[in-house]
């Protein structure tokens, strides 16, 4: 028999075994324990600082002093911004409340001189176009005259360049009202005396605040001239870059602006303006009893038809016309749809119109070569004819494009690239029967349905050679009908008014 101790040996062998792994588990423990509560220590300790600096900067009362200005002593900066004055004489208290409220007032400025000029953007809004055109050049600038003060060894803190660069731009809104409200003139006299009147004193104290440490004449000279070119250009680009009337510089209307001059100055024995009794329209009586009702396509409310979808409204009696050609409308977006009359062509000839809102415009590069060779559009450029010689030196029309805008837009529209290449034609001169002319455009800038008509009729009457007897007429159908509502309006007012000048 084995020995019985053998048994012993194992389960004391068994406990040393076992004794030995915890004395060497007791002897780990604690070390690994003192790791991990270090770790945690540092961990908080750190996420405590992180927090403590985002709230120390997140907290309003860091920028509070910025801000808080008393307004009468914004006013009195304002004005002082116009005035240069010797650089020991100038006190500048920086604060970011004056200068925010002026690029503010900027971009409202800039903003309107976008939207009447007609400008487009494909790939954001104008609004943010606009405050990032104001903001952005307002931190660029006084961020290059900074770095210029530090390399000419004229240091000033950023904050007092910020602060006084905005509180110089006063004179910029001020310019840019001016040139909005009164500027009309091809040579931009008035801007360049406005600029020399306002500007140029405004940059000149700019120059001369950014100066103020320097101490080498040399130096000063040229912080002064940088300082006065950076505002001077600044207000030159928003000018020429965003102001636009109806003379607007050459590169953006080119052709357009002689031919608005040279309408002015025609007088033909085609100078009549069409009426009502003069066309055979069917009559308003159908539509009389309409109301308002849910449009199936966009759910809008509508009357008569949906100027959104471009369809009649159902159960609404509405003329129905055949064109000699086909007709395309490359509308603006900036023409409301509630006010185009260029639609009415799409409601009563809705197989042979056909409506692009402008960017989105049909490529006419890609068409076959006829029916390229046999589109026209109504423009009267340098290089347009007449719709007769088109028809007598190439031969019939099959398509007329339209250009749906104002005259202040018509330079951005013409430069569109899917209608380069198509030949420009020219009608005979109208007196227009639209109830809202534009300002600064002669009583021959015709409504887009007054134009799309004049020169359907004469391709018919002097290309064809075939007698006009009324076919579309209706395509004056919704035009006369609108018309009729905005005169019965005016009589009201007109009435009213007489009434109490009566009674008073």
């Amino acid at each position: 028999m084995e020995p019985t101790y053998y048994g012993h040996e194992t389960e004391n062998t068994r406990q040393r075994s076992n004794s030995n792994a915890g004395g060497v588990g007791d002897e780990q423990n604690p070390q690994f324990g003192m790791q991990a509560q270090l770790g945690k220590m540092m961990w908080e300790a750190g996420s405590k600082q992180v927090q403590d600096t985002f709230q120390s900067y997140g907290r309003i009362d860091l920028f509070r002093p910025y801000f808080d200005v008393d307004p009468a002593e914004v006013r009195t900066r304002l004005i002082r911004s116009f005035i240069p004055r010797k650089p020991a004489q100038i006190q500048v208290s920086p604060d970011l409340y004056g200068p925010s409220m002026i690029i503010l007032t900027m971009v409202a400025l800039l903003l309107y001189n976008m939207k009447t000029s007609g400008i487009i953007i494909q790939n954001g809004t104008l609004m943010g176009t606009a405050m990032f055109t104001c903001f952005g050049s307002w931190i660029l600038i006084s961020g290059a005259l900074w770095v210029a003060c530090f390399l000419l060894a004229a240091e000033q803190p950023f904050l007092t360049i910020l602060s006084s660069f905005g509180y110089s731009l006063t004179s910029q809104c001020l310019v840019l009202l001016l040139t909005s409200l009164f500027h009309s003139s091809h040579d931009h006299l008035f801007f360049f005396v406005l600029l020399a009147s306002f500007c140029i004193p405004s940059a000149l104290r700019m120059g001369l605040i950014v100066c103020n440490q320097s101490r080498l004449p040399a130096n000063r000279i040229m912080l002064i001239g940088i300082a006065i070119a950076a505002h001077l250009l600044l207000i030159i680009y928003l000018h020429f870059g965003f102001h636009v009337v109806l003379e607007e510089l050459d590169e953006m209307v080119g052709d357009a602006i002689v031919d608005v001059n040279a309408i002015k100055e025609t007088r033909s024995t085609h100078m009549s303006v069409i009426s009502e009794h003069q066309v055979q329209l069917s009559s308003f009586d159908p539509i009389e009893k309409c109301v308002k009702s849910t449009c199936p396509g966009c759910k809008s409310s509508r009357k008569y038809f949906c100027y959104d979808c471009r369809t009649p409204m159902p159960g609404v009696f509405t003329p129905n016309v055949k064109l000699p050609c086909l007709v395309d409308i490359i509308k603006h977006p900036m023409e409301k749809n509630s006010k185009s009359s260029a639609l009415h062509c799409k409601i009563v000839a809705p197989d042979q119109t056909r409506v692009f809102d402008y960017p989105d415009v049909h490529d006419y590069s890609q068409d076959s070569e006829e029916e390229r060779l046999s589109t026209v559009i109504i423009f009267p450029s340098k290089s347009a004819i007449s719709v007769e010689e088109f028809v007598r030196t190439r031969g019939p029309i099959r398509r007329i494009v339209v250009l749906d805008c104002t005259w202040f837009q018509v330079g951005v529209m013409q430069k569109t690239p899917q209608i380069q290449g198509l030949q420009h034609v020219c009608l005979q001169s109208y007196r227009t029967a639209f109830w809202r002319p534009q300002h600064n455009v002669p009583e021959t800038g015709l409504a887009t349905i007054e134009a799309i008509y004049y020169s359907l009729r004469e391709y018919q009457e002097l290309g064809l050679g075939t007698k006009y007897t009324g076919e579309f007429d209706d395509l004056l159908y919704w035009f006369f009908h609108t018309k009729h509502f905005v005169d019965g309006k005016q009589l009201e007012y007109l009435k009213r008014k007489e009434e109490e000048n009566e009674k008073k």
